[in-house]
């Protein structure tokens, strides 16, 4: 009985550890489609490309994105079909900078990886390096 149980417990410590499914992909069509050349993802140990200069680009580290967002939202955003509060100005809304570019498939992982995103980042050491990047489009 006592096996059982200490089975069960372990199972589900590892439950608990093991990212949701599409977790993988979601990380690798994260990279693939360069979200990280303006996002970080620290928490997933995605750091943001540097550019030739040294700098990188104005965005946000999205580690604590499922803290605040489900991934429907954030597929919304994602396609510019939703403003979101700034994390770099109060009161003021933004749509992402760039629509999406893939497959319903490719954006629904991306935003189900995001969305399990929780964990906190300080964001003025996040942004420390960061260029504006308008125009860029």
């Amino acid at each position: 009985m006592n096996r059982y149980i200490f089975g069960l417990a372990i199972a589900g410590l590892l439950l608990a550890v093991t990212p949701v499914a599409g977790y993988a992909d979601g990380r690798k069509i994260f990279v693939e489609k360069n979200c990280n050349s303006c996002h970080a993802v620290t928490s997933a140990g995605i750091a943001k490309e540097v550019s030739k200069t040294g700098k990188t680009k104005k965005g946000p580290d999205l580690s604590g994105t499922g803290l605040d967002y489900d991934a429907a939202t954030i597929a919304e955003f994602l396609q510019k079909k939703k403003a979101h509060p700034s994390v770099y100005g109060a009161g003021k809304k933004v749509k992402h900078k760039k629509k999406f570019k893939g497959s319903d498939a490719e954006l629904k992982a991306v935003a189900e990886f995001l969305a399990v995103q929780k964990t906190k980042v300080d964001k003025a050491a996040a942004e420390a390096g960061a260029e504006d990047d308008a125009g860029d489009e």
